[in-house]
C-alpha cells in the first residue's frame, strides 16, 4: 500500500509563501475512520496476546481511513479456529462499546 499523506492543502487562491497566515480545518469523518482502525488494532493485539500468547509483539503497522494492517510476531501459523475465536473477540470488544480516552498521558 501506498502511505496516505497527513495533511492536504488546498489553496483557494493566489500561492502560499513563508509567514502567510493560514486557516486549518481538519476532515472529521476521514478523521473519525482512522481512529476507529486505530481503536481495533489496541484490541487485535490485546485479542492475539490472549489468545496465543505473551510473546506476540508487534511488529509494524499502517492506520487509515479506509483499512488497519497490524504485523506481528508469530513463530507458527495460526489455526483457523483460533482467528475466529479471536475476530469474535475484537468484536465482542467493540460490541462492549468501552469508554476511551484521548490527549495526552
Amino acid at each position: 500500500p501506498q502511505k496516505q499523506p497527513m495533511h492536504f492543502i488546498q489553496c483557494d487562491y493566489g500561492s502560499i509563501k513563508l509567514g502567510d497566515k493560514v486557516t486549518a480545518t481538519i476532515d472529521t469523518k476521514r478523521r473519525y475512520a482512522i481512529r476507529q482502525h486505530h481503536s481495533a488494532v489496541h484490541l487485535l493485539q490485546a485479542s492475539l496476546k490472549r489468545h496465543i500468547g505473551d510473546h506476540v509483539l508487534q511488529q509494524g503497522s499502517f492506520v487509515g481511513p479506509d483499512y488497519a494492517r497490524f504485523d506481528f510476531s508469530q513463530p507458527e501459523k495460526i489455526q483457523e479456529e483460533t482467528l475466529r475465536i479471536i475476530e469474535a473477540d475484537v468484536n465482542e470488544m467493540i460490541q462492549e462499546d468501552f469508554p476511551s480516552q484521548t490527549g495526552s498521558l
